[in-house]
């Protein structure tokens, strides 16, 4: 009788007293490991984190881009270049030109006011070169086989190509007008920027200054012309800040 109600109060004891297990200890080096684990662990979830939030901000500003060259389309300054020089160019040049245009439009897309761009004569190895670029068929631009001449066919006498060789000063665009750009390889590759950028600055001085590279001017970053690039950029400075020529002459 005794014994039997021992053996209760031992299991009661047993109840309310079990014994803790030895908490399992850990090597130095396995503790490094797990101390590395955790680092890399909060790492990844950070850059994973960090990713997503520049993934967000990527599709934002592509989304803004998209509504300010849709937007253009219809406000816009008409400037279209003109492409029906292919057959004076060879292979490398045309792909120079292809380059050029490429960037136009990427600038034209960083623009708070860009404008309205348009290709003509967009035929043969340009039209398949510009066909080879990542994502051009999505572009939000004006593309045309046909000349300006018959793109613009009822807007003749709004028809204005610029030129370095007409006695005309242009000071201002005139939203009214379409500027035409000859779509021929030379040694200025910015003078198309220059135009885009005027319509955010108003300032040919400084729109040239926006558009040249760093390294095509002095380090101390001053409207000095660095002997780098020598008599082409100083006179391309003056040009910037005198005119941008023009032939004023309308189509009838």
């Amino acid at each position: 009788m005794n014994s039997t109600m021992e053996a209760k109060q031992n299991e009661q004891n047993s109840a309310l007293n079990p014994t803790d297990p030895q908490p399992q200890t850990l090597s130095k080096n396995a503790q490094k490991k797990l101390l590395k684990q955790q680092k890399y662990e909060a790492k990844k979830a950070f850059k994973k984190e960090l990713r997503k939030e520049r993934m967000g901000k990527r599709s934002e500003e592509r989304g803004q881009k998209i509504q300010r060259l849709t937007q253009a389309k219809k406000t816009g300054q008409n400037i279209v270049v003109d492409l029906e020089f292919s057959h004076l160019m060879t292979h490398s040049e045309i792909h120079s030109l292809v380059q050029q245009i490429m960037y136009c439009y990427a600038v034209n897309g960083r623009c708070s006011v860009p404008s309205h761009l348009w290709l003509t004569g967009c035929q043969g190895e340009m039209e398949t070169q510009l066909q080879r670029l990542p994502g051009f068929d999505k572009w939000i631009i004006e593309k045309e086989k046909q000349s300006y001449v018959e793109a613009f066919s009822e807007r003749k006498d709004d028809l204005v190509y610029l030129t370095a060789d007409s006695e005309t000063v242009l000071h201002e665009l005139d939203p009214t007008k379409v500027y035409i750009v000859g779509g021929l390889v030379d040694r200025n590759r910015w003078k198309d920027i220059e135009i885009l950028k005027f319509l955010e600055t108003k300032d040919w001085k400084d729109s040239f200054f926006q558009v040249i590279p760093q390294r095509k001017r002095t380090e101390s970053g001053e409207s000095e012309i660095c002997q780098e690039g020598g008599e082409e950029i100083e006179e391309e400075v003056k040009e910037s800040e005198t005119k941008k020529r023009c032939l004023g002459s309308a189509f009838s």
